[in-house]
């Protein structure tokens, strides 16, 4: 019931927020901008997804890789887009997470490590996000005028992640582990609990080379997804600066991570219509651009879809092979 409840204010959510934007645009000018768009930077926007995709299955290679898990790039591809389809369909990303879980199971990693590994891929996917919306909000002073502290939100999100870090590929995970080793029932409850995720992560203490890495990769992927969508801008006719969509792109991914609504509909809307807005962009305009965008995903999804068809149908040749350090 409770997860009914959850999923219904989520649709009510999202068609409220979508209801009131389009009752205060004009749609004929929505349509007319997509009808005008440049198709051939569209179908360039939508081939950077692919670039994403083996960014992003480098980094689990990476991460399979430190738990002694070998794992072929392009099985990991294969996995990652069908975990956009999962994404597209069900209302949130844990499905597209659960796959990728299943997946990591499926390889050898073992229950607990198989949650770690999907969890900290996520995780530092998040602290490359937050990362570079804090360095370029030093340069896009509009947007952080705009936005009442903005910069003390990320630098505080960013002490939050490099705690996070430090439990994960530091000390922490001792450190919790022996602040939680009480004798009382409830302190025996969260060891119990500490124990399995210290498992789940302690293979990963020590390797700052994995965590530089997987960093790395992750900054590239920010950056990957902000050309994708400077194109998409350039292909509808907004102007907006380069820079601020180094900070505009990033805060609206972070934003659109509150799981308010499905999938981020209608919020991913609302975000766009009001950063866009702080450069003299229409709000048709970051419609057309939201509606663009959000197209893309669910054309990903198709993709997703057709890879799950025939890997059902080849699955017994995906070998395992060695990751490449």
């Amino acid at each position: 019931m409770k997860a009914f409840a959850l999923v219904a204010f989520k649709v009510l959510v999202s068609i409220g927020l979508i209801s009131w934007l389009l009752s205060r645009a004009d749609l004929g000018q929505i349509w007319h901008t997509i009808q005008t768009a440049n198709y051939a930077l569209l179908m360039l926007a939508f081939l950077m997804f692919f670039i994403g995709y083996f960014l992003a299955a480098r980094r689990w290679q990476i991460l399979l890789a430190a738990l002694g898990v070998p794992a072929r790039l392009l099985t990991l591809v294969q996995s990652f887009s069908i975990a956009i389809l999962f994404n597209n369909f069900l209302p949130s990303t844990i499905g597209g997470d659960a796959y990728r879980m299943y997946d990591s199971f499926r390889l050898g990693a073992g229950k607990s490590r198989a949650v770690a590994v999907v969890f900290i891929d996520r995780v530092v996917g998040l602290s490359a996000l937050i990362l570079l919306a804090f360095m370029v909000s030093l340069f896009a002073v509009e947007v952080a005028e705009q936005i009442p502290l903005l910069r003390l939100f990320l630098a505080g999100a960013m002490l939050g992640i490099l705690a996070l870090s430090w439990i994960v590929f530091g000390s922490g995970g001792k450190v919790l582990m022996r602040l939680t080793g009480g004798s009382s029932p409830p302190m025996k409850i969260i060891h119990g609990i500490m124990g399995k995720l210290y498992y789940g992560f302690q293979l990963f203490e020590g390797r700052s080379d994995v965590l530089l890495k997987a960093v790395g990769l992750s900054l590239l992927l920010q950056i990957n997804a902000v050309i994708h969508c400077l194109i998409i801008a350039r292909a509808l006719q907004i102007e907006v600066p380069v820079v601020a969509m180094f900070i505009i792109i990033p805060l609206s991914f972070l934003i659109m991570t509150a799981p308010i609504s499905i999938n981020g509909i209608g919020l991913r809307e609302s975000v766009f219509v009001f950063f866009f807005g702080l450069y003299g962009v229409a709000p048709e305009l970051a419609l057309a651009f939201s509606f663009v965008s959000f197209g893309m995903i669910l054309a990903q999804g198709v993709v997703g879809g057709i890879v799950l068809m025939f890997r059902r149908r080849t699955d017994s040749s995906a070998v395992q092979a060695p990751a490449q350090e």
